[in-house]
């Protein structure tokens, strides 16, 4: 018995966003490893009527000379409990994960498969994609798919702890959140800033000095930041947010004013790619107080926090050409860049001849 049409078009019945079986324990997950490991990263697969062929294809090679296909066969069934191949397929699908991990399924080239995207990705640098290790079956994660550094996900999310002299604390900082954690010693957890505050300030508070410390740059949060006479850290951004060559800005924040303040969206954790973008240019962020952030487009100003227009909707780059509009621009003889420049010289020209004579 092999896989037909119909019986991926009952699993993809079954497993539609919306229908009764896709609230069972295990469903999401089967869904979700079906198109890393099988349907090549499909995550849409349970609605795509259309491509049902396809999906039956890919199960027959997966099922290839492995005796269980009968028993898919057997459970694909509109008679049966969506809920017993669920509990039974999620094995067999982990399993052929745990494979193209440990290179038993190689490529037609003899080449280790690649990290699959992570469809779990939080936002942390270096986690857009995932694999097994083979040495120890953990999963690890990378930028990209074919990267040659994999490491497990704290090691991506949290910087190497070190020693803080100002605070006698260990610290460590979370690249997703932007944050510094602390060490409690006595309870063995990561505390917060408000914490670490709190034990440097002593408790009377008065365990500051009189002077505040020298300026220095972290490039973490990529602020200047100096110790205050309270004996609490404060930061203050360069004069062009994010470039320390700038030079350090008039304006000190605490710790919590420098979390919800307005900047620009390079300084987001892990957007500082964005830097020097065009399409990014005059986009800037607050933070929405529950982890997420607010956009604002405002080429001309730094916006305030106040100001109206913010949107939950982060920017996006351009979308690339199609073929059809590539052709239209080499028909008039100009690269993209050059066509650009040429409507930005008639735009002055023109504004020049509108100009008010004196």
């Amino acid at each position: 018995m092999v896989v037909e049409t119909e019986h991926v078009e009952c699993l993809m019945g079954w497993l539609a966003y919306g229908s009764p079986a896709r609230s069972l324990v295990g469903a999401e997950r089967l869904v979700e490893k079906l198109a890393v490991v099988v349907f090549q990263g499909d995550y849409d697969w349970p609605t795509s009527t259309s491509r049902a062929d396809d999906y039956r294809d890919a199960l027959r090679e997966w099922f290839a000379d492995d005796v269980r296909e009968s028993e898919f066969v057997d459970m694909a069934d509109p008679d049966t409990d969506p809920g017993l191949l669920i509990d039974w397929f999620l094995p067999v699908v982990l399993e052929w994960e745990e494979q193209v991990a440990r290179g038993q399924r190689e490529d037609a080239d003899g080449e280790a498969p690649r990290g699959w995207r992570n469809p779990r990705f939080d936002g942390t640098p270096g986690t857009e994609y995932y694999r097994i290790d083979a040495a120890t079956g953990e999963y690890v994660y990378a930028e990209r798919e074919d990267d040659e550094d994999w490491v497990v996900y704290d090691r991506r999310r949290y910087a190497e702890p070190a020693w803080d002299d100002a605070y006698g604390l260990t610290y460590r900082y979370d690249r997703k959140d932007g944050v510094y954690e602390w060490r409690d010693e006595q309870t063995a957890t990561w505390e917060d800033q408000a914490w670490a505050d709190a034990h440097a300030a002593g408790p009377d508070g008065s365990a500051g000095t009189s002077e505040r410390s020298e300026v220095a740059w972290d490039e973490n949060r990529r602020m200047f930041y100096r110790l205050g006479p309270n004996g609490i850290y404060e930061y203050a951004d360069a004069r062009i947010p994010g470039d320390e060559s700038s030079g350090c800005g008039e304006v000190w924040l605490s710790d919590e004013q420098a979390r919800t303040r307005v900047m620009p969206i390079h300084l987001i954790p892990g957007w500082q790619d964005l830097e020097g973008e065009p399409w990014a240019e005059g986009w800037y962020t607050l933070p929405d107080g529950s982890g997420g952030y607010t956009y604002l487009h405002s080429p001309d100003r730094t916006p305030e926090a106040g100001d109206d227009g913010w949107s939950q909707v982060p920017p996006a780059p351009p979308a690339p050409l199609t073929a059809e509009q590539e052709e239209e621009y080499a028909a008039l003889g100009y690269t993209l860049d050059e066509a650009a420049e040429v409507i930005d010289n008639l735009t002055e020209a023109l504004n020049g001849l509108a100009a008010p004579q004196e």
